[in-house]
C-alpha cells in the first residue's frame, strides 16, 4: 500500500497539473532546475558533486559518503520530455540516487530540444558512457538509470551500443520510462485520466521538437 507522504505528493502534483502543461519551455526548465537544487539540498553532508568536463553538455559525479564499491557506476539520464532537465536537476536526482544506492552516479544533462533536437541527446548519453568505459570501469561493472524521457534513453542507448558493437550495461532501471514516442499505445488513452502531471498534449508538443 502505497504511504501517506506518497499519495499527497501525487495528490499535490495531479493539482499542478493543468499549470505544469501550460509551462513554456523555459519555465518548465527553470522549475525542474528548482527540484534538482531541493533534491542536493535533501543529500548535503551525505553526498559531494563533482564536475565532469565534457565537450557538449553538462555531467557531474554525484559521490555518497557511504560508498559501497568505487568500482560500480551507474550512468543517470533525467527526465523532462527531451526539452527540460539542465545540469542542476540532473545532478540534484543523481545525489538522491546515490544517496539511496550508496554507488557514484555519472550524471549526464545532455542538450536539450527544440536547441539540439535528435539525435543530441542519444548522442551525449553515448560519449557518458564511453567516459566511463575510457576511465576504467568495465561495462558489466556499470548499470543504466534513467527517468521519464531519461527512461527511454537508457533503452534506446543500448540499442544504439549494439549496433555499433559496443558491450551491454550490466543492469538497466527505467524509472515510469517514456518508450513510446509515437503516441500510439492504448496506455495513452486508457491512463489518460490517471496521469498525474502530463497531458497528450503536452507529449505531442515534446515529440514535435525532439
Amino acid at each position: 500500500m502505497p504511504s501517506f507522504l506518497s499519495v499527497l505528493t501525487r495528490e499535490q502534483i495531479r493539482l499542478l497539473k493543468p499549470l505544469l502543461n501550460r509551462m513554456s519551455i523555459p519555465r518548465a526548465r527553470a522549475f525542474q532546475d528548482a527540484l534538482g537544487e531541493l533534491g542536493a539540498k535533501l543529500v548535503a553532508g551525505r553526498v559531494v558533486f563533482e564536475p565532469v568536463l565534457m565537450d557538449a553538455f553538462g555531467a557531474c559525479f554525484a559521490l555518497p559518503a557511504n560508498e559501497k564499491d568505487s568500482n560500480r557506476a551507474i550512468l543517470y539520464l533525467h527526465g523532462g520530455g527531451f526539452v527540460a532537465g539542465n545540469e542542476k536537476y540532473a545532478c540534484g536526482f543523481a545525489g538522491l540516487l546515490a544517496d539511496r544506492t550508496r554507488r557514484r552516479v555519472l550524471s549526464a544533462a545532455y542538450r536539450l530540444a527544440p536547441e539540439h533536437p535528435f539525435p543530441a541527446a542519444l548522442d551525449d548519453a553515448l560519449a557518458a558512457y564511453c567516459y566511463l568505459l575510457d576511465k576504467g570501469w568495465e561495462a558489466g561493472q556499470i548499470a543504466f538509470a534513467g527517468e521519464s524521457a531519461g527512461g527511454g534513453l537508457i533503452f534506446s542507448l543500448c540499442l544504439r551500443l549494439k549496433q555499433l558493437g559496443l558491450p551491454l550495461p550490466a543492469a538497466l532501471v527505467g524509472i515510469s520510462p517514456w518508450t513510446d514516442l509515437t503516441l500510439s499505445g492504448v496506455s495513452y488513452r486508457t491512463n489518460a485520466r490517471k496521469d498525474p502531471s502530463l497531458s497528450m498534449k503536452a507529449l505531442r508538443s515534446y515529440v514535435s521538437v525532439y
